[in-house]
């Protein structure tokens, strides 16, 4: 008994340990990816290929790259192989195998039977990841039902989203049967009736995400009206592929357009320059502190004091602040309102108070110009009239001495 009691004890005590550190697994892993479905937690950056200024797209190393340069999320490009499994393979390895290989056979045919080198398969790549970022895949659709069990038995199905441009109705069907995977969904139309039922279905399934996509700038999905559905939808997040100009309505992928697809409600962005957009998410971050530290000094400030121009330009600052203080804010967004608080508050004249002092300093180089040119003007005046005046004068001296 005292034997069977020990190893009882023993064995407790061993459960608890692992399922405390799968608890702590799961805390620290879902601690990453909470933030990609919840709409308002900050702006997600999600690396195209990987991080591919310094190397070859689609492989380990462009994707460890990429996580270690700060991207929140990962597109790569994904092919089944004969005998199951995923696999990454770069555009020239692309052109040297089929999907009627085996993980071996392209083995074989992309370094030799030789060689020790391997494929990457997609549960290998995610493992070095250690949850530092997740995976958007790309693939041939037909494969998803494949692609599902290969996530489920490789317990990848919280760190994988499967990228899917299939109707809403298939989409959503299919969520209900597999409420373990965690889908990507795209729409490309440009109806905005279709685009609302779209995003209402698939957030209502639950989808994380939804990209918009369309080739035309001016695409309803790219309008703020149709954006500001995600902020009123629960769990969705709006998505925009940057990469390509077909994808993003010929926006280019850069801080311009980043600043205007923020602007217009998406907060998941897909770049080819993921140490860039970083860096620009990144500083939106440090200028909230300053933000909202002058946002704060303002609000404390007695607008009924102050002169009436002083108290509108607070008034507005304040405005501007309250837009560009959410997580989701542009960087644009933020920098301005900043700049707008902290003139409106340098600038602060109290009401009645020192008024020649305030008319003096209202004078500009355009006022100036205006004065010049009118005094000017006047003076030339009366030159012409005096000289009228003066040939006129001397007309009629002339004709009394004729006479």
């Amino acid at each position: 008994m005292r034997k069977y009691s020990v190893f009882s004890s023993g064995f407790k005590n061993c459960m608890a340990l692992l399922l405390f550190c799968a608890v702590l697994f799961g805390v620290l892993f879902t601690a990453h990816a909470a933030d990609v479905t919840k709409p308002q937690g900050g702006l997600l950056a999600v690396a195209y290929r990987g991080e591919t200024t310094a190397h070859t797209p689609n492989t380990p190393e462009a994707i460890l790259a990429a996580a270690e340069a700060g991207a929140d999320l990962v597109s790569v490009a994904v092919t089944k192989t004969a005998d199951g499994q995923f696999v990454l393979l770069t555009d020239a390895q692309k052109a040297l195998v089929n999907e009627t290989q085996t993980l071996l056979q392209m083995q074989i045919a992309l370094f030799g039977a030789s060689s020790s080198q391997l494929v990457p398969t997609l549960d290998a790549v995610a493992a070095s990841l250690d949850g530092s970022a997740g995976l958007i895949v790309d693939f041939d659709v037909s494969a998803l039902d494949a692609l599902c069990g290969y996530l489920r038995e490789h317990a990848l199905t919280n760190a994988v989203f499967p990228r899917v441009a299939l109707p809403a109705k298939t989409i959503v069907s299919f969520v209900e049967e597999n409420p373990d995977i965690r889908l990507l969904g795209v729409y490309r139309g440009n109806v905005v009736m279709n685009a609302d039922a779209f995003l209402k279905r698939l957030s209502a399934a639950g989808l994380p995400m939804v990209q918009y996509q369309n080739k035309n700038y001016f695409c309803v999905s790219f309008q703020k009206f149709t954006a500001d559905r995600f902020s009123t939808n629960g769990n969705c997040r709006a998505m925009v592929n940057m990469t390509s100009k077909e994808l993003c309505g010929q926006r280019d992928d850069s801080v311009t357009g980043w600043d205007d697809m923020i602007s217009r409600g998406f907060s998941v962005i897909e770049t080819g320059n993921i140490r860039s957009l970083c860096a620009y998410i990144a500083q939106q971050k440090e200028t909230k502190p300053a933000l909202l530290s002058a946002m704060e000094t303002a609000k404390q400030t007695d607008l009924s004091a102050l002169s009436a121009q002083s108290a509108k330009a607070l008034s507005s600052a304040i405005a501007a602040g309250e837009g560009a203080k959410g997580e989701n804010a542009s960087l644009s967004a933020r920098q301005s309102a900043l700049s707008a608080l902290q003139n409106a508050l340098a600038s602060r004249v109290l009401r009645g108070e020192n008024e020649t002092r305030k008319g003096a300093l209202q004078i500009t180089t355009g006022k100036v110009l205006t004065v010049l040119f009118f005094a000017v003007l006047v003076l030339a005046v009366q030159i012409y009239m005096h000289k009228k005046q003066g040939n006129k004068g001397e007309d009629h001296y002339a004709e009394k001495e004729y006479h």
